[in-house]
């Protein structure tokens, strides 16, 4: 008897041992909080979304993180189903709070007065809510020595200043109202962006060049037989006018071959769509084309993989999970030679051409329409191979420990 009591006395001790330690440790992990207007379970905002997933992934073992976020998805007013708001939950291992539109001023002034962060990350430049205003209570209110991580998440680039003429007045006042700021670090997911940064903000700015996290493994699926005289294309993004699905209907103009090309996406501007649509009236025969709706992130890896081509001649992209996402599953891709993926031919992976040349998207796809699969097997694997050895993930999630925590 005396014997179990000390046992029970001792395990009694090294229980309160290892609740002090938990929380020791729980005390040394920092504390980051995340401003983004969309998250899980949305994803009719394309890629920002899956970039912070992959952050949270990397992170949210080593650090405390919050993820503050609208209560619905991109370009629609309705709730999430199941979703609190309004209150801090939990999600995949972290804390978020869905705000409701009604909220979201109260609920970020709240958050700052009454909790410490080490790290602020916002992921727009020029979000009013999720950006502008608490960067304003950062500056003035609270949490003054918290480190900013600002991402402009290709937001000053010539193409999205192009788009929106009327950001550039915006950004001149935004900026000279937050120059003294001395903690704040900018974001730059590409050397392209990290140049947009410099150009538009200057080059003595604190700069950090990270780019973002690929989220899947190459695919071990079997790739699906290529028909020869034949090509499935297809169209994953937002119907936005930077993603230039016009210009894609455009090149298939000159295409000589049998082509079906299906779109998915949110359509962001219905007046866009309708240009769109007037060209694809406009398609010979021998071009169909189907508008296949919205895919949810976990539909899009299998999606993928009956199609022979990813096309997507982007006005402008500093990462593009859409991409990435392809050439995992061994779908060979064309794209414009604005975003960050180069050398692709060299590795029979894909293509990149310059918008001024449409005439070259075209004549690559006449060339390709002919193969059967044994041809086509090359390109498939060099896709696969570019993966690999292009997107190198376990060097990133180092780099991201290093400056997030």
């Amino acid at each position: 008897m005396h014997h179990l009591e000390i046992f029970r006395k001792r395990k009694s001790v090294l229980r309160f041992v290892w609740k002090v330690i938990d929380s020791v440790i729980k005390n040394m992990k920092k504390n980051i909080l995340i401003f983004t207007d969309y998250y899980l379970p949305g994803f009719r905002s394309g890629g920002l979304i899956r970039s912070l997933v992959a952050v949270v992934e990397a992170l949210k073992n080593h650090a405390t993180i919050t993820i503050v976020t609208r209560n619905h998805d991109c370009g629609v007013d309705i709730p999430y189903d199941d979703i609190a708001f309004d209150v801090m939950s939990e999600l995949n291992g972290c804390h978020i709070l869905y705000l409701s539109n009604e909220n979201i001023l109260r609920g970020i002034f709240f958050l700052l007065k009454n909790e410490k962060f080490d790290l602020v990350y916002m992921n727009s430049f020029f979000s009013p809510l999720f950006t502008v205003y608490p960067l304003f209570l950062l500056r003035f209110f609270f949490n003054k020595k918290s480190k900013i991580l600002l991402a402009p998440r290709g937001e000053l680039a010539l193409g999205s200043l192009a788009i929106k003429k009327h950001r550039k007045k915006y950004f001149l006042i935004f900026r000279k109202f937050f120059q003294p700021t001395q903690n704040i670090f900018w974001h730059a997911t590409s050397s392209e962006e990290k140049k947009d940064i410099e150009k538009k903000v200057g080059v003595h700015e604190k700069i950090i060049a990270l780019t973002d996290i690929a989220l899947h493994s190459p695919s071990k699926t079997v790739f699906l037989s290529k028909e020869k005289n034949k090509l499935k294309i297809i169209f994953i993004s937002r119907i936005t006018e930077i993603k230039n699905v016009d210009y894609a209907l455009t090149v298939l103009m000159r295409v000589s071959g049998k082509v079906e090309f299906d779109i998915y996406g949110p359509i962001e501007s219905s007046d866009y769509w309708v240009r769109c649509l007037s060209i694809i009236e406009r398609l010979p025969e021998n071009i169909i084309v189907n508008y296949r709706g919205e895919l949810e992130y976990h539909q899009v890896m299998e999606t993928l993989r009956h199609y022979d081509l990813f096309l997507l001649p982007t006005k402008n992209e500093n990462y593009c999970h859409a991409i990435v996402e392809a050439l995992s599953t061994g779908c060979p891709v064309m794209i414009s030679t604005q975003t960050p993926w180069h050398h692709l031919a060299s590795f029979s992976a894909g293509w990149s051409f310059d918008l001024l040349y449409p005439e070259a998207f075209s004549e690559k796809i006449n060339a390709l329409i002919p193969l059967d699969e044994e041809s086509y097997r090359q390109y498939h694997e060099g896709a696969l191979r570019y993966f690999e050895q292009q997107i190198n993930n376990e060097h990133l999630v180092e780099e991201y420990k290093r400056y997030f925590l």
